[in-house]
């Protein structure tokens, strides 16, 4: 017997009031127990409304002309108070440090129970079983302050789980993460999603959100939502200039034919005599996070062009820059040059 969905949206529209025009439109999905949910879509497409009407801020915060209705757990949220949803989802924002308000990291865990009104005891429990399930019990004794990004982002997922909600909404969760705390932090909602909770990834870095394995993704543009189905058919209609796709999706999609490497020896400084010599040099740098080495043995002279690194978090160029060169590894210690950016681990001048 299939279980019934935690959250049923039907019909939902909604202005704000000072809004020209709704930021959603007609918006219909449902989300089932232990099913991810990835919400993909460009700047102002109605993401950030879409979670506020999850968690109960609209229309209980939020003001304007609403249509259609949000049920979590069989309720309507608009019949519900704030508080209670609290304990049906959890809610991260993308800067977690805007919802940290104790000084301490235990006292932050601590307080949705104490202000639902949980003794003592029971709070001390639930803080021994979230810090396990967010791997922070070394965090506990910390100064918020003291916190790094991906430290307080964690911290901010274990406060929102802390009341073991049904529905666990992440907005722009690896927006501030470095690759090792990203994983990490995949790894536990996958865990978190097999155990039952729902969960909801608003994500702009989606090849980045594959690695969870989403069960269904809702691809919104302009406050409607132009697709809602499973991973591969997204992948066949989203606009690669509105969201990150990976890079041989975004190939296929244009028609391009994947591009070849070819050996090429190591470039040598074009500085002579009279003229500055380099800016950035590496040698032989090994580097990494945690257990998961990503530089090997690197060696490279850069001088005075300007310079970026190209990989999987896509950094942006110039838009009238075109790169002269690419230098990347592959294997360790091996050097290829290519006119187009391939994928893996490379660098890149310009």
């Amino acid at each position: 017997m299939s279980q019934a969905p935690l959250l049923v949206i039907e019909g939902l529209t909604f202005q704000y009031r000072r809004g020209v025009e709704p930021a959603l439109r007609d918006v219909s999905l449902r989300l089932d127990p232990g099913e991810i949910l990835l919400v993909a879509g460009p700047s102002g497409c109605g993401k950030s409304t879409l979670i506020r009407a999850v968690n109960g801020l609209i229309p209980h915060s939020y003001r304007g002309k609403m249509a259609g209705t949000v049920r979590l757990a069989g309720r309507a949220t608009t019949e519900v108070r704030l508080r209670d949803l609290a304990a049906i989802v959890g809610t991260v924002l993308q800067d977690p440090r805007r919802q940290l308000v104790a000084s301490t990291v235990q006292a932050e865990l601590a307080f949705g129970p104490e202000n639902l009104g949980f003794p003592p005891a029971q709070i001390g429990s639930m803080l021994t079983q979230v810090a396990a399930v967010a791997e922070i019990g070394h965090l506990l004794e910390r100064s918020v302050d003291e916190l790094s990004g991906g430290e307080a982002q964690l911290v901010a997922v274990a406060g929102a789980l802390i009341l073991q909600p049904k529905v666990l909404v992440l907005d722009e969760p690896l927006a501030n993460l470095d690759p090792a705390t990203a994983r990490r932090l995949l790894e536990m909602v996958r865990r978190l999603a097999d155990r039952g909770t729902a969960t909801i990834i608003v994500e702009h870095r989606v090849e980045d959100v594959l690695a969870v394995e989403p069960d269904r993704v809702a691809y919104l543009e302009a406050g409607q939502l132009r697709y809602l189905g499973d991973v591969t058919g997204f992948l066949e209609v989203a606009d690669p200039e509105s969201v990150k796709l990976p890079f041989e999706i975004v190939l296929r999609q244009a028609g391009a034919p994947s591009p070849k490497a070819v050996a090429h020896p190591r470039r040598t400084r074009r500085s002579t005599a009279g003229q500055p010599g380099p800016r950035l040099e590496w040698r032989g740098v090994d580097a990494g996070y945690d257990d998961h080495q990503v530089l090997y043995s690197v060696s490279a002279t850069l001088d005075s062009q300007q310079t970026a690194s190209w990989g999987p978090m896509d950094l942006e160029r110039p838009p009238s820059s075109r790169p002269q060169s690419v230098l990347c590894r592959s294997p360790p210690e091996t050097y290829w040059s290519t006119q187009d950016p391939p994928g893996g681990d490379l660098w890149q001048t310009w």
